[in-house]
């Protein structure tokens, strides 16, 4: 079996046994980027007292104040 190409999934690749490899050039998987999400949509940057806020700035905040700037630093988005 080959890898799935990289978009080809929501930007996942999996290899042949399924597991989750590093996606976007950061050294995180799949779940872990899944948890990054998950954190986010729990956090108060998701109520609604940040409503007024654009989404992107929700987002960095919510990185940033979690030591995540690596992610926002990319280059992916």
């Amino acid at each position: 079996m080959s890898a799935t190409k990289l978009g080809d999934d929501g930007g996942v690749v999996s290899d042949r046994i399924g597991m989750a490899m590093p996606v976007y050039g950061l050294e995180l998987t799949t779940n872990e980027f899944d948890a990054i999400a998950w954190g986010f949509l729990r956090s108060e940057f998701a109520e609604p007292i940040h409503a007024d806020w654009p989404m992107d700035r929700r987002v960095d905040a919510y990185l940033l104040l979690h030591g995540l700037s690596g992610v926002i630093d990319d280059g992916s988005a």
